[in-house]
């Protein structure tokens, strides 16, 4: 059997056999927990009788002892048992943490985009651009002053709805306290008081360096001329951020993987993945 040596929370976890030791002593500290907890509400009831607070005391004391209940829990489920290798398991951490170059952001060199004028074309591409970075391209100036106060929103993923520019405010901070953004548009299309356009995304995330994950991105003015945008969509498929994430990142992969092997099989996916008859 391979054996492939990772480290997770200073323990090194070699083989199987070391898994089910680790399993194993969680199971101790978990019972351990139980009894504790047992005698905890034993006092608990005498201080209720001798001292009428009681049970506050051990709602304190069961607080403590849930908290590190879960505090295990997590630690066990934040590492993963993965079938490789002709099925041998292993144990799979953290993905190491890697930071990359940082890129640049970038526009299409071209002045003009359908019937756009100059001026709401810069606009259009200054809100695909904005990020962290100060200056001209920081997300107050370059995003926040251009839309419209009933601006509506939707993230790329499609789970977060967003309406109204003060919100925008609160969830462009949020979105630039915990990632670092580089955009770079490649096409645009331009028509009426509608603005799409095709780019890669590059970003830094606590978890490590992403780079050119495509995406898209709709944008529609406001119809009064004032050059505000009321409607801002993106698209941006979020399969590869899902998959370096603890957990669920190889269920994700490996379900992607699978769907994308039956759909160019001669067999295809009917066999694997059922039917609707």
């Amino acid at each position: 059997m391979s054996t492939i040596q990772t480290t997770f929370s200073g323990i090194c976890c070699i083989d199987h056999r070391n898994h089910r030791n680790s399993m194993l002593n969680h199971h101790r500290v978990g019972a351990k927990a139980k009894k504790m907890k047992k005698r905890r509400k034993v006092c608990s009831r005498r201080d209720d009788d001798d001292f009428g607070e009681g049970k506050n005391i051990d709602m304190m004391e069961e607080t403590k002892s849930e908290a590190a209940a879960m505090m295990a829990v997590a630690m066990m489920m934040t590492t993963t048992m993965t079938m490789v290798n002709d099925h041998n398991p292993f144990f799979v951490a953290f993905a190491e943490t890697k930071f990359l170059p940082i890129p640049e952001t970038s526009v299409p060199l071209t002045s003009t985009c359908g019937n756009f004028s100059k001026e709401r074309l810069d606009i259009a591409r200054q809100i695909l651009i904005c990020n962290q970075e100060s200056g001209a391209k920081n997300w107050k100036q370059a995003c926040l002053s251009h839309y419209s106060a009933n601006v509506e929103y939707t993230d790329g993923p499609g789970l977060t709805r967003v309406v109204g520019r003060d919100n925008m405010r609160q969830y462009l901070k949020n979105q630039f306290d915990f990632s670092r953004q580089w955009l770079s548009v490649t096409d645009e299309v331009c028509d009426a008081d509608k603005y799409v356009a095709e780019w890669n995304l590059s970003m830094d995330l606590g978890i490590g360096s992403f780079r050119d994950l495509p995406g898209v991105t709709v944008l529609k003015f406001m119809e009064d001329g004032s050059d505000l945008v009321k409607y801002h969509r993106d698209y941006l498929p979020d399969g590869n951020i899902v998959e370096r994430q603890p957990v669920v990142g190889n269920l994700v992969k490996f379900q992607r993987e699978t769907y994308s092997r039956c759909m160019a099989s001669k067999e295809g996916c009917v066999g694997l993945l059922g039917g609707p008859g």
